[in-house]
């Protein structure tokens, strides 16, 4: 990272459970970002997002409410509110102005003081009736005091102002963030070493690399509740953002994080673990749920995290479905492969990740399959070669992704997620001339025509008209009468032609379109347009 470039300023809203946090946060952010819900507890994890105030920008940080932590999973929560204390520049503590404030409040209060940084004392929801005197607050010890009202919008200009005034310089461009500073106190623990181990050959994150056109690739990683998405999320960041634990359903929000990888920037989505609909909980649980789909229609490729102790399950097939049907790139990643006895080596991991893309491939790794045992409760123990049988099996509508074993414990194949997301972001940008488009439809149809009830449909012309997705129009006659699996062959002939890995392809289906002329000259063409000319102009004798 060059030394020449300032970080942005850091500014974190904390506060006991219920006090308003993640509403003020999407107010101030104009977002719908952070989950808001009556119960106390809602957020977890922080969540950051850009926030400009006057001619200044900030990184705001919605962290999880203050309480007495039950057990090691609410302590690992609590955790999060001291390193957004100890990291942040400004801090905005966010009280309820209807309640007198209590020890919790002041045990924050002399917190944020004691961490010499400038702090603001937000009063939320004075606009009700039972709001109480700002003098009953002042014994905190804050100086600075703002009555807000985030479902109302009361007050919240006059604390973008604050936050401008107290924040760092003017940014005439906006500076980039600092990963490595925002990370460096958050990584300071004993997990942070276990977490990095094998994950050296992430390249240093930097400009040494050089430049290179596309822009930012979102990545969002995707599946069940604990199959691994926080713990991978932290790895590839390299620092511990999202709450990782044994628990399902730890993740509620979608947690962000910035990086560069060989020159490009990535934005790493982390997201709540959806279950079929059938078992998902009125109120939080759905509202999580909403923020994955939208992440994902948000992403460029989505990492489809998968359990290697359960690694079939056929809901994971669903999501790999929804994927697809957003056009966006897909990886399988099979995590806690640490746990099973049978480890990948090097050339099992790049069978995985290369041959899964190919679809004659495809068919020779599914030789013998039905000679696999049925499915047992467990995976562990499973082979890299059986397993990738059977999920080329599982995954056949798919076989254009590619597939990796990692482990997010250790680190294990992690950035090679990275590089697969690269190799796929440059196929989803692929542009074909249609001069060769048309080669392919033409020789394609010749080898096998559609079939069916007359009148038959008649592919003649094809064009690009879309990247990321690839996106095809065909144009012709009858188009509408096209099979599915006629659709299916003519993308196979495509991908066959022009290997697009690890992105769903496009169709669109049109009739005329005045490109008829480009396949006339073959005997079946040309002969059936005689023939109709025949019949026009004998129709034109009798009216005479």
């Amino acid at each position: 990272m060059s030394n020449t470039k300032k970080r942005l300023p850091i500014v974190a809203i904390v506060g006991q459970t219920n006090a308003g946090k993640s509403a003020l946060f999407n107010r101030l952010t104009r977002s719908r970002e952070a989950i808001v819900a009556y119960d106390p507890g809602t957020t977890r994890d922080s969540v950051m997002r850009r926030l400009s105030v006057g001619n200044k920008e900030v990184i705001l940080v919605d962290t999880a409410g203050l309480k007495d932590p039950e057990d090691d999973f609410e302590a690992t929560i609590q955790d999060q509110i001291d390193d957004a204390i100890l990291v942040a520049d400004l801090i905005l503590l966010a009280l309820d102005s209807t309640l007198f404030p209590d020890d919790n409040d002041k045990k924050i209060a002399k917190k944020a003081l004691k961490s010499g940084k400038k702090v603001i004392l937000l009063l939320n929801k004075s606009d009700l009736g039972g709001s109480l005197d700002e003098n009953e607050f002042r014994r905190l010890g804050i100086k600075d005091i703002v009555k807000v009202s985030a479902e109302h919008n009361v007050g919240i200009p006059h604390l973008r102002e604050a936050i401008a005034e107290l924040v760092g310089a003017d940014t005439g461009v906006a500076p980039e963030l600092s990963l490595e500073e925002l990370s460096e106190v958050a990584t300071e623990n004993e997990e942070s070493e276990t977490r990095n181990d094998g994950i050296d050959e992430l390249p240093v994150r930097g400009d040494e690399a050089g430049e290179a056109p596309g822009g930012v690739v979102k990545l969002a990683l995707i599946g069940r509740p604990n199959v691994g998405k926080s713990s991978l999320f932290n790895t590839i960041a390299n620092k511990q953002q999202a709450i990782a634990s044994a628990r399902a359903g730890t993740t509620r929000d979608v947690n962000r994080t910035d990086l560069r990888f060989y020159g490009r920037d990535f934005e790493i989505l982390d997201t709540a673990g959806v279950r079929r609909r059938g078992k998902q909980e009125v109120g939080v649980e759905k509202f999580s749920v909403m923020r994955t789909m939208s992440a994902i229609l948000e992403s460029d490729i989505c990492v489809l995290v998968l359990d290697a102790t359960d690694p079939f399950v056929a809901f994971d097939c669903t999501l790999a479905g929804e994927i697809i049907e957003a056009g966006k790139g897909l990886i399988l990643v099979v995590n806690k492969w640490d746990l099973s006895t049978g480890g990948p080596s090097e050339s099992s991991v790049e069978e995985l990740s290369e041959v899964a893309t190919e679809n004659e491939e495809s068919e020779t790794r599914n030789d013998g399959i039905d000679e696999l045992p049925a499915r047992e409760e467990g995976s562990v123990g499973l082979t890299s070669d059986r397993l990738l049988n059977r999920l080329s099996r599982e995954y056949k509508f798919a076989p254009f992704s590619p597939v990796v074993l990692v482990s997010a414990k250790t680190g294990k194949n992690v950035a090679k997620i990275l590089e697969l997301a690269l190799k796929i972001d440059e196929s989803r940008r692929t542009t074909i001339k249609t001069s060769d488009l048309n080669r392919v439809l033409f020789d394609a149809v010749q080898k096998s025509p559609p079939t069916g009830r007359p009148p038959l449909p008649r592919p003649r012309y094809c064009t690009q008209t879309d990247t990321r997705p690839p996106w095809f129009v065909i144009y012709g006659s009858n188009l509408s009468k096209i099979h599915f699996s006629y659709q299916r062959y003519l993308e196979n002939e495509l991908r066959a032609a022009f290997p697009f890995f690890g992105t769903p392809i496009k169709f669109s289906f049109r009739d005329g379109g005045g490109h008829e002329s480009r396949y006339k000259g073959k005997g079946a063409t040309r002969g059936s347009s005689g023939h109709t000319n025949r019949r026009l102009a004998s129709s034109k004798k009798g009216k005479r």
